[in-house]
């Protein structure tokens, strides 16, 4: 069954945006063998990329190579303009290529191949700061310059799993696409695409760890947990997934009462003894 989030509006440096539902389409929560999806219908595959999945975490190797470890989300109707949420648990993202860009996840089109990414400039450019690219290039998009924005090094380089999500919305005011990529609940990156007909495409691949029909800017990275979700969530949304997907889950009163009542009774019997 799939789980509705209701959603408000979002204003930070563009003007409010709509609002919309977003739906949960899919959801790993932690990855077993055969890469099935823990909510939804939809699986991981290695395609030409290395993929490996040991203790729930997929690690997917820096190759060379197009066709990287994907997860077919065609039969959702999904596309950036109509409102997209992809949130992810990384780590350990790392690229040794001489491209020196750092690519963690990107989107194909049913046009455009390789439509959208998410990761970082090469280090020449700036220490790996965030970037999104769009319809093949990272300049199709201008930025808001009220947000500074991050080193993906910093935020995923570690072994500590960092949370990022990413939002795509229309915002009727501006008649453009806004993308929106968060650490934590922190925006580190926000920036509109040059082509509004370009974002209506329909989505058909969600590729981890480079381009979709690229052999460059790979990188290898651990994913621990990862979620797509119909419709872009807002920022406090995404700040109360934040707050879910790290807080340590506190068992039911119920629970916890008869936990204790068990702990009662085997001490009374023990005294008994």
């Amino acid at each position: 069954m799939k789980k509705e989030i209701i959603t408000f509006t979002l204003a930070i440096g563009f003007s409010a945006l709509a609002s919309a539902a977003t739906t949960l389409e899919a959801e790993w929560v932690g990855f077993t063998p055969g890469g099935a999806a823990t909510t939804g219908t939809y699986t991981v595959v290695a395609g030409n990329g290395g993929m490996s999945i040991s203790d729930n975490v997929l690690t997917v190797s820096n190759v060379v190579k197009a066709n990287r470890a994907h997860v077919d989300i065609s039969a959702a109707s999904l596309s950036l303009y109509g409102g997209l949420t992809i949130s992810m648990e990384v780590s350990a993202v790392s690229n040794t290529s001489n491209v020196g860009r750092r690519i963690v996840m990107g989107l194909g089109g049913a046009t455009t191949a390789n439509l959208f990414t998410i990761g970082s400039k090469a280090e020449s450019q700036a220490p790996y700061q965030a970037e999104f690219q769009f319809n093949g290039s990272p300049s199709n998009v201008s930025y808001n310059s009220a947000i500074a924005r991050a080193e993906i090094a910093e935020i995923a380089g570690t072994a500590t799993p960092a949370h990022l999500t990413i939002t795509s919305v229309y915002d009727s005011a501006s008649e453009k696409v806004v993308f929106t990529m968060y650490s934590g609940s922190t925006i580190v990156a926000q920036a509109t695409a040059n082509n509004t007909d370009t974002a209506k495409q329909a989505l058909n691949t969600l590729t981890l760890s480079g381009w979709t029909d690229s052999d460059t800017a790979s990188v290898t990275e651990k994913i621990h947990r990862l979620a797509i979700y119909s419709g872009a969530m807002t920022a406090e949304e995404v700040s109360d997934l934040h707050r879910a997907w790290t807080t340590p889950s506190v068992p039911e009163p119920a629970t916890a009462t008869l936990s204790l009542l068990a702990l009662a009774g085997l001490a009374a019997r023990r005294r008994r003894k």
